[in-house]
């Protein structure tokens, strides 16, 4: 299908962690079309904090051009950004539009999301066909969650659903993300700066994360550290973004060492960061799914607001602690009990034997 004519519109949403899990069907897809096509992709801007598709896949190869769009829950401008965007579309004669949205939209959703990209005279809709609720949210005889796929493979099915030829070994390849010559360098002079401990291993702590309902105290964190310190063979680093600078701050003054890498750098030298770590402990959140797509091996205090499996961290050499609760499926970004039972009932000792296996599986 490669031809130099072909102009491939995606459309997806801006998160960090999202884009991450979609890079196997960005490969998949410019495998498919060939590196002459021509491949853009359509994202949402919401609040200013979230980090931009561009910012995260602008230096992978995998997409030419990012075209944006405001989120409004006004309907006049939802209309009008409708047309504008129609308009700009219509114009860029696109042969096709890839859908890369996360696998729980609806049904109904995905079938107005096509009828939009028709309007825009795009003839040939790719992977607008729904998930099942069977196949995202399984659970046994007793209610409680089962595994599912994880969400990238899910994206990955609906392209060969499609009739693009998926290969998974080429899609899964790691690392995910190649981080840029000048940023290596940037994260390479900062590190040769601010390191106290420079012939000691780094760990990352990724303490932060953009739903409440992932968040683990952060007193947890410190008494990870503390004890990671204790064995004089690690220089910590907390790593993030401009949300947990304090948090950061507040860490490392407990210890009493560590860096502070939380808002210093951009997302690709965030990326360096976590390339350059043993480890990292952190969260069911974008800063994980960073270290995952360079490589690094990630501890993870996951909560049971999805179904296991599907937005685990991509790689085999990362291990997820959840707890299996009465209410876990809820979907809420913001835990409506009030004892956070899902994340609070993760103990600082399931942690640190995770930390302790990938100790021995690294020795």
């Amino acid at each position: 299908m490669a031809s130099s004519d072909n102009r491939i519109l995606i459309y997806a949403i801006g998160s960090l962690g999202d884009n991450i899990v979609s890079i196997p069907a960005l490969r998949t897809i410019r495998a498919y079309y060939g590196a002459d096509a021509t491949i853009c992709l359509l994202h949402d801007l919401q609040d200013s904090g979230r980090v931009t598709s561009e910012a995260v896949l602008g230096a992978t190869g995998l997409v030419n051009r990012f075209i944006s769009y405001q989120f409004s829950r006004s309907r006049l401008r939802k209309l009008a950004t409708a047309i504008r965007l129609c308009l700009e579309l219509r114009s860029l004669r696109f042969n096709a539009v890839v859908s890369l949205l996360p696998s729980e939209r609806s049904a109904q959703s995905l079938a107005r999301d096509a009828f939009f990209f028709r309007i825009c005279g795009i003839p040939a809709q790719i992977g607008f066909d729904a998930i099942s609720d069977n196949d995202l949210y399984p659970r046994d005889e007793h209610g409680f969650l089962l595994r599912t796929l994880n969400e990238s493979t899910f994206r990955l099915r609906r392209l060969a659903n499609s009739g693009l030829p998926v290969t998974e070994t080429e899609a899964y390849k790691l690392p995910l993300l190649s981080v840029p010559a000048h940023e290596q360098l940037t994260v390479d002079n900062w590190l040769r700066t601010h390191r106290r401990q420079p012939d000691r291993k780094l760990v990352a702590i990724c303490p932060g994360c953009k739903q409440p309902a992932h968040s683990w105290n952060l007193t947890n964190f410190l008494e990870i550290g503390s004890r990671l310190a204790a064995r004089k063979e690690f220089e910590l680093i907390v790593v993030g973004g401009p949300a947990e600078q304090n948090a950061a701050a507040e860490l490392t003054r407990a210890w009493g060492e560590g860096l502070v890498a939380a808002g210093q750098f951009s997302v690709m030298g965030s990326a360096a960061v976590l390339a350059r770590c043993d480890f990292t402990v952190g969260l069911d959140t974008g800063t994980t799914h960073l270290a995952a797509a360079v490589g690094t091996p990630c501890i993870v205090a996951q909560g049971a607001r999805s179904t296991p499996g599907m937005w685990e961290p991509l790689g085999d050499t990362h291990t997820v602690i959840r707890k299996r609760v009465a209410c876990e499926g809820c979907l809420q970004t913001t835990c409506p009990k009030p004892d956070h039972p899902c994340m609070n009932g993760i103990s600082v000792e399931e942690v640190w034997s995770a930390i302790e296996m990938q100790l021995r599986r690294a020795a």
